[in-house]
Formats: C-alpha cells, sequence, structure tokens
C-alpha cells in the first residue's frame, strides 16, 4: 500500500521518472524519447543554414556561397557584359579604321584618274601637233595655190579642186583644234611671234608688228609655229 500510495501521490514510478503516456501533475502527457526525436525531425521548420563544407553558421554570419554576401554570383555576369562592351569597341574602331583606308583609297583613285586623263590629254594633244607640224608646209602650199588662183576662170576644174581640198583641210584643222595666228598691227610678243626683221616706219610704234611672213599656228594653248613677222624699230 505504501508503495502504491506513492505511485499515486508522486505520478512517477519510485525512481522519479514518470512513465511513458501518463500525466503528471502539470496534466502533461510524458512521451518517449524516441517519439521526441521524431517530431523534431518532422516538424517542417527548415533547417539550420549551413556553410560551404556543410558546417552550421552561426548567427552573425553570412553565406558564402555562389549567391552569398558580397554579390559574387552577379560579378560574373558583370564581367560577360564589361567583355562585350569591350569587344564591341573594339569592333567599332575597326570599322572606323577601315572606313578611313576605304575613303583614303577612294580619294587616291580619284586623283589617279585625274591625272590619267590629264596625261592622256596632253599626250594625244603632243600627239596632234607633231602630225599638224609636218602638214604645215603642205597647208603653206596650198594657201598659196588658193591665192594664185584667185584670178582663174570660174568652173577650171583644176582650180576648184584644189579650193575643194584647201577647204577639207583647213575645216578639219579646225575640228583638231588649230588656230592660225596672225598677228598684223599687234604688238611683238615673243612667245608667239618670230622677228626675221626690223624697219623704221614714221607714225608707228616700236615693236609693231608690220608685216606677217608667214602664218603662224597653235594648238589649244601650243604655239605649234610661231608667226614669222617684221617688226617696226
Amino acid at each position: 500500500m505504501t508503495e502504491s500510495s506513492d505511485i499515486i501521490g508522486n505520478g512517477t514510478d519510485g525512481h522519479g521518472e514518470v512513465p511513458a503516456g501518463s500525466e503528471d501533475f502539470s496534466g502533461r502527457v510524458a512521451s518517449d524519447p524516441a517519439d521526441a526525436e521524431t517530431d523534431s525531425g518532422s516538424s517542417g521548420l527548415p533547417p539550420a543554414p549551413s556553410g560551404a563544407g556543410g558546417e552550421p553558421i552561426s548567427a552573425g554570419e553570412e553565406p558564402t556561397g555562389p549567391e552569398g554576401a558580397g554579390g559574387a554570383g552577379f560579378d560574373g555576369g558583370g564581367a560577360e557584359v564589361s567583355e562585350e562592351i569591350d569587344e564591341l569597341a573594339a569592333a567599332v574602331s575597326e570599322r572606323d579604321e577601315f572606313r578611313d583606308l576605304a575613303m583614303r583609297a577612294k580619294a587616291d583613285f580619284e586623283n589617279y584618274r585625274k591625272r590619267a586623263d590629264r596625261r592622256v590629254a596632253e599626250t594625244r594633244g603632243t600627239a596632234i601637233a607633231g602630225v599638224v607640224r609636218e602638214l604645215l608646209p603642205v597647208i603653206d602650199n596650198l594657201d598659196r595655190a588658193v591665192e594664185a588662183a584667185a584670178g582663174g576662170t570660174v568652173g577650171d576644174a583644176f582650180v576648184d579642186g584644189v579650193r575643194l581640198v584647201h577647204a577639207d583641210l583647213h575645216s578639219v584643222l579646225d575640228r583638231l583644234g588649230l588656230t592660225p595666228i596672225d598677228p598684223s598691227g599687234e604688238q611683238f610678243d615673243p612667245s608667239l611671234h618670230e622677228a626675221i626683221s626690223q624697219v623704221a616706219l614714221e607714225g608707228t610704234a616700236a615693236n609693231t608688228i608690220v608685216e606677217v611672213a608667214q602664218k603662224g599656228f597653235m594648238l589649244g594653248d601650243t604655239v605649234v609655229r610661231p608667226a614669222r613677222v617684221v617688226v617696226a624699230s
């Protein structure tokens, strides 16, 4: 009776422990220690945070993983964007360099084309001037023949033929740009005229051309043959 009264009185098994499943005087039911461990594992609470090696992190510490403190996860993306920006800047610089080279090449080609055109024109003028220079004696003789036939009979076939040849030849020379130099009454110009003699004439200014012994010719701006003249002294 004494033991029973102790169990009933204290709610213990005589060793100071409350039997599992029984209530103590505070109204709480004692549970099995194994059940306590099971309940703590399935309580639904998230596990305590741990570090990179699995060790638990104490209060006040910050995670050190890829997404932890310091924004290490964002540094990789920023470096990639910076690299792409550098590549884009290098591409723009290279584009500008090639554009400048293309513009310089175009300008050089335009200058070369102009020089080539100028050389072709000069070469053509030189060639024509050489041919015309060889034809000048023929032109002079035809001019004299036409002057001599000026008083001839109209309808003479020979005279008419000479006049036609003379006219056709001068027409061709005109198309080539050949112009005569006939400086009667002008001032003597050594770049265009060749003085063969001087005469003293009253009332005539010095260096005035008083007679043209032989006409000169120009091809464009080139003097093919200067005019041979007589100048007043």
